[in-house]
């Protein structure tokens, strides 16, 4: 699939409605998107081309976003950020998506222009600097909010 000036969004989300508004407000901001309804499929994907960003759901059965984007990073590296897309912005599901490699996220109850707003910044190859030490970065602030209770369930501020 050819990119637009803007970019190429995979967009991996087992949620048709939801796919279709996200993929239908990005291609309105110029991007060629591509759903994939799991991340088996996307995998496969992947093999063949290389999105400038991955928006990648944290809910989704058999494989979740988390262990998803472990793969993807396996099978592209840094080459794309990975942006999740969430309901929850709960610190454990946060902290686990950065640990796995994640490079931003969007609750799904922000706002479309919100997320416009994150693949834009991102799509942007100067916007990624070193993306592993900013990861980093973001765990070590995480945990160190959190102190010695890694179970705590207050929201991230991104």
């Amino acid at each position: 699939m050819a990119a637009t000036a803007q970019g190429l969004i995979l967009l991996v989300d087992d949620n048709p409605v939801q796919s279709r508004l996200y993929g239908d407000v990005l291609q309105a901001e110029g991007f060629s998107v591509i759903a994939m309804p799991n991340a088996k499929e996307a995998e496969q994907f992947l093999l063949a081309n290389m999105p400038s960003v991955i928006l990648l759901d944290i809910m989704m059965p058999d494989v979740d976003g988390i262990e998803a984007c472990h793969r993807f990073r396996k099978l592209i590296g840094e080459r794309a950020p990975i942006l999740f897309l969430t309901a929850s912005d709960t610190v454990d599901i946060l902290l686990s998506a950065f640990k796995a490699g994640g490079d931003d996220f969007v609750v799904k109850t922000s706002g479309l222009q919100k997320l416009v707003e994150r693949v834009k910044h991102w799509r942007n190859p100067a916007s990624r600097g070193d993306a592993p030490a900013r990861r980093l970065a973001k765990i070590a602030q995480i945990e160190k909010r959190l102190g010695p209770s890694l179970h705590a369930a207050a929201p991230v501020k991104s």
